[in-house]
C-alpha cells in the first residue's frame, strides 16, 4: 500500500501569501550581519485522529520556478482518512494526490492548480504481512536485520524495524503515473 507522499507544484502570490500568512516561519541568519540566509515555510494540518500534513511554501527558485512561489504536501493520506497506516491502504496514487490537495485547498481556503500541474518528488510504500502472531513477527524482523544490500543506505530501528532508501532524487509528473 501507498504510504506518506510528497508532491509540489507552483503556486501564484496570492495562493502563497494566504498559506504563508498561517504558517510557521523559521529563519537562518547570521546574528553578527543581520544577513539572512534563508526561511522555511512550515505548517503542520491536523487531520483526524491527531494526524500531521506538512505544507511548505517558499520561493520558486528552489525547483526553478521563475517569478513564481513553490507548495509542497506530504504526508500519509491513509493515516488521515484512516487513524492508521498498518492495513487496508491505498493503492491508487492518484487518488491520494487528489485527496492531500483538496484537503490542503479547504483547509486555506485556496484554488490549487489541478492536478496535471503538481509533481510526485517521494512515495512510501509499506508491504503488509499477516504473520499471525508476535513471536513470527519478532523472527520476521531479526531476519530483515541480516540481510545485506550493498547499494542501499539501512538503518536499523531496534528489533522494530529497518530501513532502506532505495528512490533516486527523480521527479515524476503526476499525470504520468
Amino acid at each position: 500500500m501507498i504510504d506518506t507522499i510528497k508532491i509540489f507544484t507552483m503556486i501564484n502570490k496570492n495562493t502563497y501569501d494566504k498559506i504563508h500568512n498561517k504558517s510557521i516561519i523559521k529563519t537562518s541568519y547570521s546574528i553578527e550581519t543581520g544577513e539572512i540566509f534563508y526561511n522555511i515555510t512550515n505548517n503542520h494540518l491536523k487531520g483526524s485522529y491527531d494526524t500531521s500534513l506538512s505544507v511548505r511554501v517558499g520561493d520558486g527558485s528552489k525547483y526553478k520556478f521563475i517569478n513564481m512561489y513553490y507548495l509542497e504536501i506530504e504526508g500519509s493520506y491513509h493515516k488521515i482518512v484512516k487513524g492508521y497506516n498498518s492495513h487496508n491502504g491505498f493503492y491508487n496514487l492518484y487518488e491520494i494526490c487528489q485527496g492531500l490537495i483538496n484537503l490542503v485547498s479547504n483547509s486555506y481556503n485556496v484554488t490549487l492548480p489541478d492536478i496535471k500541474h503538481w509533481f510526485l518528488q517521494r512515495v512510501d510504500i509499506a508491504i503488509v504481512f499477516d504473520l499471525e502472531n508476535q513471536n513470527n513477527i519478532k523472527r520476521y524482523l531479526e531476519n530483515l536485520h541480516s540481510c545485506n544490500y550493498p547499494r542501499r543506505n539501512l538503518k536499523n530501528y531496534s528489533d522494530y524495524g529497518r530501513y532502506w532508501f532505495i528512490c533516486p532524487w527523480y521527479y515524476y509528473n503526476i499525470k504520468n503515473i
